[in-house]
C-alpha cells in the first residue's frame, strides 16, 4: 500500500518509514458503484486515495468536470487546504478506497516530521468559483502554497476568513 501512497505528488518525496505509516493509518473502503464518496460542502475530515474504480467529479451544478481512477487521490484539495468538498464525487463503478481521516493524518504527522514540509506542490495555487458567481474565481479561503497542511488553520499566508 506504501506504494501507492508515495505515486500521490504530494506524497513522494517522503521517506520510506513516513509512508509506511501514512499506508498503515489509512483503512480500505468498498464504495458501490452510483454511491457518493464525498458530497459538497460537507468538512473534509479525510483524503481518499483510488485502489480500484472510478469515479466521477460533479459540480452543484450538475456538470462534470473530472474523472478519478486508480492511484489518483480524491479530496485533497479541501483537506489540505482546511476547508470544505468543493464538489461531488459518486463512483461510476463498484470501486475501493483508502481512506485517510484527519487526526490520523495529523497524528502520524507528529512522529515524521517531514510531513509538515508538504507544501501541496500539485495544488499550489487552489483555486475555487465564488459562491455569488460561479464564473468567477478566487482563492480559496484558508489555501495557500507555502504551508503545511498540519497547520492549516495557523497558517500566516493563508486568506483570513470571511
Amino acid at each position: 500500500m506504501s506504494q501507492e501512497f508515495s505515486a500521490v505528488e504530494a506524497f513522494a518525496k517522503l521517506s520510506p518509514q513516513a509512508l509506511e505509516a501514512l499506508s498503515g493509518a489509512a483503512e480500505t473502503q468498498r464504495i458501490k458503484g452510483g454511491d457518493v464518496l464525498v458530497r459538497y460542502g460537507e468538512e473534509a475530515d479525510a483524503l481518499y486515495l483510488v485502489r480500484a474504480g472510478r469515479f466521477n467529479v460533479q459540480l452543484p451544478d450538475g456538470r462534470i468536470v473530472a474523472e478519478v481512477e486508480a492511484g489518483e487521490p480524491v479530496g485533497e484539495l479541501a483537506f489540505f487546504s482546511g476547508g470544505t468538498r468543493t464538489a461531488d464525487v459518486r463512483a461510476t463503478r463498484d470501486s475501493e478506497v483508502y481512506s485517510l481521516a484527519r487526526e490520523d493524518y495529523d497524528r502520524v504527522a507528529k512522529k515524521h516530521p517531514e510531513l509538515i514540509t508538504i507544501s501541496c506542490p500539485p495544488w499550489p495555487n487552489v483555486w475555487r468559483p465564488q459562491p455569488a458567481r460561479q464564473n468567477r474565481w478566487r482563492p480559496s479561503r484558508g489555501a495557500c502554497s507555502r504551508c503545511c497542511p498540519v497547520v492549516r488553520r495557523n497558517c500566516p499566508m493563508a486568506l483570513p476568513k470571511s
